[in-house]
């Protein structure tokens, strides 16, 4: 019996082992390999290596960068094209625009700032991409500016320069620079003693404002003997020039030794008064812009000393500068073009001559 009952007992311990045993075989890697392979399954995850599509921000250029010049539409406001200057301006915005193939549209403002105020609003309503515009009054036409900030459109000075109000950038001469310039060639033409007049352009533009301020300052600090007797409001018109020049010469006679006058168009209006009373000679001229009529007037000496800008320039800058914008590139505020005094000496070789 009990070799009976030990018997069994050891039946019972080796089916125990033996289930024991088996146990393993229940955790077959087999039955989990979906889960340990499922990242294969998360290989769209990877995606990441296929990003070129995510750096679509490289091409934002193409929306700056890269312009479509020919779809482009820019605004010029003229303030005048009555003088040989404001053309030089105008051609050097053409030939910007035509260089590129962009689409020009001109207004002449005809020297009134509320005509150019409506330009302004005329050409913002008709999808223009950017505004060039050589102010006809630095207060009076400010409202250009702030149309165009409040329309998103880009405004680019030309020429004069505006108060109060901040366009994206300014092309001009530096015209303070230039009223000095010309006032110490006039002083010294005189022998730094005498009485002299000045005939400004338009009251309230920049240039008239920039120029007189310079002459005023060298006036004041350099030549004490020198006298300011005459001062009279042109408008950048030969005949005022000359008008005005008959005038003085009626009044003041061989007393007055020389003019400044701010513009060529002015002085050359100021050179024909003085040789139809055969004073030439006797009455010193000297001018700011070198357009083409100043020439023969310089080689003579008629005209004492000329102060040459680069109006072309001016114009041809602005619409570059515009372009920049556009792009999302940033432009200077204030860029001055240069200045050269042109006189007997260097009067062919300024022309080209």
């Amino acid at each position: 019996m009990k070799k009976a009952l030990l018997l069994v007992l050891v039946l019972v311990f080796a089916v125990a082992a033996f289930a024991g045993c088996s146990q393993p075989a229940a955790e077959t890697p087999a039955s989990e390999a979906p889960a340990s392979e499922a990242p294969a399954s998360e290989a769209p995850a990877e995606a990441p290596a296929e990003e070129p599509a995510a750096e679509e921000p490289a091409e934002e250029p193409a929306a700056g960068g890269d312009l479509d010049y020919a779809s482009l539409n820019f605004g010029y406001l003229c303030q005048t094209q009555v003088t040989e200057y404001m053309l030089m301006v105008q051609e050097g915005v053409k030939a910007g625009c035509e260089e590129l193939g962009i689409n020009l549209t001109v207004n002449d403002a005809d020297g009134d700032p509320a005509k150019q105020v409506s330009q302004c609003e005329s050409m913002i309503a008709s999808g223009m991409d950017a505004i060039l515009v050589s102010a006809v009054d630095a207060d009076a036409s400010a409202p250009v500016v702030d149309k165009c900030a409040e329309a998103g459109i880009p405004c680019i000075a030309v020429t004069n320069l505006f108060n109060s109000v901040n366009p994206a950038t300014s092309i001009l001469s530096d015209d303070v620079e230039a009223g000095r310039i010309a006032t110490r060639e006039l002083c010294e033409a005189i022998g730094g003693a005498g009485q002299i007049g000045v005939i400004r352009g338009l009251a309230g533009q920049s240039s008239e404002v920039f120029r007189g301020q310079g002459m005023e300052e060298v006036l004041a600090n350099e030549y004490p003997d020198v006298e300011l007797v005459a001062d009279d409001i042109g408008n950048w018109a030969r005949d005022e020039g000359m008008v005005i020049t008959e005038n003085w010469i009626q009044k003041y006679g061989e007393d007055l030794k020389g003019i400044f006058a701010q513009n060529d168009e002015m002085g050359i209006g100021a050179a024909n008064a003085i040789e139809n009373a055969g004073m030439t000679g006797k009455i010193q001229i000297t001018a700011v812009d070198c357009v083409a009529d100043a020439q023969s007037y310089i080689e003579s000496g008629a005209i004492y000393a000329d102060i040459a800008q680069d109006p072309h320039a001016q114009g041809y800058e602005g619409v570059m500068a515009a372009v920049k914008i556009l792009k999302g590139e940033t432009v200077e505020e204030l860029v001055y073009t240069p200045l050269k005094t042109v006189n007997k000496d260097n009067v062919a070789e300024h022309y080209g001559a």
